[in-house]
């Protein structure tokens, strides 16, 4: 049979067809999912019923303009739940973000607290191992002289065992200029050295020789040799003192008076080849004659510094024990420093009445020339 069509199925249709291309115009913000087509099983009882015309209650009653203004509604709503979605994400990148300069940050400032915590232990046990050997030296320099108290009872005794062992042991290291010796053995060197050098020169010279004969040459020659040997025994002293002092002997003191002496000694020859007599100065040379004495002048008392810190150094500046490179300080007990100082007074005493009785015989002898030639 034929079905009718009523003229209410006319109007779903027509509106259904309206809410179609207003859907396909605007993006819904959920697709509809499309109704399952009902399978219809043509049966015969369904097909023998009569067609009955009901009242439609479906979308026909409804304005399509507020539908579509739901479905602006919802794409907005989903617009501002993306926009939030992505805000939240930008939010949780800037945090790791910034949590991971913070670690970094603290990871710096836990390597820079290592580097400062390891520098501080290093500067720690440099310290430690300095004291240890500074007091190692100091314990070994108290058992030498423990022993040389426990050696020397009496003052003689300690005067011939330590005073007459240093003068021994400045000819035993005539070559040696890498150790150190203190005061002591210094001035106790001075102080026997100068009885020994008076002793053996002026028994040399009462000696009766001639000058033409073969004893007379050997004579001088064994003086020479044995002036020569005090030079080399004054030098390496000086040098071991230096270096009990903790200051290098060479670069401190040495060099600079080498340079200084050979910088005169060349402009005194260059003054005699370049420079006029002194009777023939002409007036255009006066210049050239005031900038030599100048240059003189100024060597000379760079040369005299040097020289008078060089004694001051050698016979007065006391030993070091922290300088180590040279060995180990001997002699370091107050006891051997107040006989260091006495030895030293001893010895001015001598070589000021000594300087008196030479300036007073020598001009007592020229007197007496002087009166023989009148």
């Amino acid at each position: 049979m034929a079905t009718r069509k009523t003229p209410a199925d006319k109007d779903v249709k027509a509106m259904s067809g309206n809410l179609k291309k207003t859907s396909a115009t605007s993006k819904p913000a959920e697709t509809v999912k499309p109704a399952k087509k009902r399978s219809v099983k043509k049966d015969d009882a369904l097909k023998a019923q009569p067609v009955v015309d009901t009242p439609v209650l479906h979308k026909a009653n409804i304005n399509p303009l507020d539908e579509v203004m739901e479905i602006k509604a919802h794409n907005e709503e989903v617009k501002t739940a993306k926009a939030l979605k992505k805000a939240a994400k930008k939010g949780v990148k800037t945090l790791k973000a910034a949590d991971q300069s913070t670690s970094i940050s603290s990871e710096d400032e836990k390597g820079s607290k290592t580097l400062a915590d390891t520098k501080k232990r290093r500067n720690v046990i440099n310290s430690a191992q300095k004291t240890a050997e500074r007091k190692f030296a100091e314990l070994k320099a108290q058992e030498e002289n423990d022993e040389a108290k426990a050696s020397c009872s009496c003052c003689c005794s300690s005067f011939c065992n330590g005073a007459f062992g240093a003068w021994a042991d400045a000819y035993k290291n005539i070559f040696n200029f890498k150790g150190r010796t203190s005061r002591f053995e210094f001035w106790s060197f001075m102080l026997i050295n100068f009885f020994v050098t008076f002793a053996f020169i002026g028994g040399m010279t009462l000696l009766p020789y001639q000058e033409a004969s073969g004893y007379g040459v050997l004579v001088m020659g064994i003086m020479l040799i044995f002036l020569v040997a005090q030079c080399i025994i004054s030098l390496s002293l000086s040098v071991r003192r230096i270096h009990d002092t903790g200051n290098p002997a060479w670069k401190g003191f040495y060099r600079p008076l080498v340079c200084v002496l050979a910088l005169i000694i060349a402009l005194v020859f260059a003054s005699n080849t370049y420079l006029p007599d002194e009777y023939d100065v002409a007036p255009t040379d006066f210049f050239s004659v005031l900038g030599t004495l100048l240059v003189f002048a100024i060597l000379g008392v760079i040369y005299l510094y040097y020289l008078f810190k060089m004694i001051i150094t050698v016979c007065f500046i006391e030993e070091d024990t922290n300088v180590l490179e040279w060995g180990e300080a001997r002699y370091t007990d107050t006891l051997y420093k107040k006989r260091a100082l006495k030895y030293a007074a001893i010895y001015f005493v001598i070589w000021i009445i000594y300087s008196i009785f030479v300036v007073t015989f020598l001009q007592l002898t020229a007197l007496a020339m002087y009166g023989a030639w009148m």
